[in-house]
């Protein structure tokens, strides 16, 4: 899905979710570019969720993923979304 696309379609999803009781959406994932992650982060902060994350790691069999740091070794989900998954319990 180009940029264009996901700024198109992304908002109603959000908002669809949001309706439905959702609080966050991934916007951290660990095989998508920078670029494409700040544009999530902002689409989920735009919609009022919270932007959470993961480095897509699932065990040895993937090689390529890190634990904690993704497929490019990049990802840094912030501790401040820990704080706003808490204050939600």
């Amino acid at each position: 899905m180009n940029t264009t696309a996901i700024v198109a379609t992304m908002p109603k999803v959000m908002a669809s979710l949001r309706e439905r009781g959702f609080h966050g959406v991934e916007a951290y994932y660990g095989s998508s570019s920078q670029a494409l992650r700040s544009l999530m982060v902002k689409l989920t902060r735009d919609a009022g969720m919270i932007p959470t994350g993961g480095s897509d790691y699932h065990g040895s069999y993937k090689s390529d993923v890190t634990l904690g740091f993704g497929k490019t070794g990049d990802l840094r989900v912030p501790n401040e979304i820990l704080d706003e998954l808490k204050a939600l319990a």
